[in-house]
This record gives structure tokens, sequence and C-alpha cells, in this order.
């Protein structure tokens, strides 16, 4: 939705069936210009998630970053320096009546710097494997220091201890309710990480203990 006199009227811009939406980012200088991060559905596969951008206020939107119709936009922010570049957080998620499936393949952060036509899944210091929900924030400043809020959800190995965050509290609340917060035979796992990026998100290093 969209409203021109602060608030008092809206109206209705597209992107229906996205049905749940992340965030919003307008560029500063040309509010024409919206990227808007949707999650998609929440039970069900569906092609409307991702990150679109309109170019026109709102009129028509492009899908400019999709993996998949089980991977939505979680997250998405703007440098406001030079707002051509944008880093999105993708979130494959798999939520059944009986179960939650709490990441996959398709989760990982992405980068632009035309302004959303071509992304790179940026990779150098993250953690692979199976990844969850990603939270992204960026340093105005310094817009070549990111922090990105990692739930990894890989087998915790023996050698990292034994750890009770919130992800593995939540973890071991839901054990008996076959969750997806446990691996199989109930194994923990690592939990949520926070790494940071000096570089603008070539590299990256954890920044919080094990």
């Amino acid at each position: 939705y969209k409203s021109t006199d602060a608030g008092a009227t809206w109206q209705l811009m597209g992107l229906p069936d996205s049905h749940h939406i992340a965030r919003i980012v307008i560029h500063p200088t040309n509010p024409d210009v919206v990227y808007v991060a949707a999650l998609g559905h929440l039970f069900s596969r569906n092609e409307e998630r991702g990150v679109f951008r309109t170019r026109d206020g709102g009129k028509t939107w492009d899908k400019v970053l999709y993996v998949d119709d089980g991977t939505g936009a979680v997250d998405l922010v703007i440098n406001r320096r030079t707002p051509n570049t944008l880093f999105a957080a993708m979130y494959e998620k798999h939520r059944m009546p009986w179960q939650l499936v709490l990441g996959g393949p398709g989760t990982g952060i992405y980068r632009t710097d035309d302004g959303g036509t071509k992304w790179q899944k940026l990779a150098g210091g993250l953690p692979t494997g199976t990844l969850g929900r990603i939270g992204l924030d960026i340093h105005q400043k310094n817009p070549n220091i990111l922090y990105a809020v990692v739930e990894n959800v890989n087998l915790r190995p023996a050698s990292m201890g034994a750890a009770m965050d919130a992800c593995q509290a939540g973890n071991a609340a839901a054990a008996g309710r076959g969750a997806g917060g446990r691996g199989r035979g109930g194994a923990a796992r690592i939990g949520n990480e926070i790494y940071r990026t000096d570089d603008g998100g070539r590299t990256w290093r954890k920044v919080n203990p094990d």
C-alpha cells in the first residue's frame, strides 16, 4: 500500500500474493524507486516471493531476485551513499501443520551494484550447508561494514561443546513435537551466529563466541 497524504488514505499498489512483506526500502533520492522483500506464503510454495523493484512509484513491479518457490526475501538493506548497492537475505523454509523446517540450501546473502538487475550470492567466510533466517544491517557512515545474524541450523559438532542460547532452548522445548529445530535423533543445531564484513560482503568473519 502507498500513501501520498502522510497516511490519511492508502492505495493498493500490488503484490497481493506475496502474503508476507519483510522489508520495504525506498531509494533515498528517487522515491519512485522502491524495493520490496517478499517472504511469500508461509504454508505453501508460491512464485510471488523474492525481491521486487518498481521504478514508477508502484504502478508496475519487476521480480529482480528469485531463488525458487520455497525461498523468500526476509531482509533488505540499501547503501544510502551509493543506492544502487543493496544486500538481500533470502530464506528457505517450509512450514507444515506438523513440522517447521527452519532452513535449506536456498538461504543466503546477495549483493547488487546496479540497482537490482544483477545479484551475486556472497560466500567468503559465511557458513555453508543448511541455514535458516538471516537478519542484516548496514553501517551507513561506512557502508562497507555490514552485520548478519545467521540462524545456523547445521548439526552442532562435538568440538563446539554444549550451548543454551535462545535457539537451543527453543529446540529443546520443541524436541517432543517433531519440530524442525532438531536433527535426527534429537541432535542439537549450531544456533544463532553473528558475522561481520568490512569490505562490502566479499569476506566475513564470525564475531560472537561459540
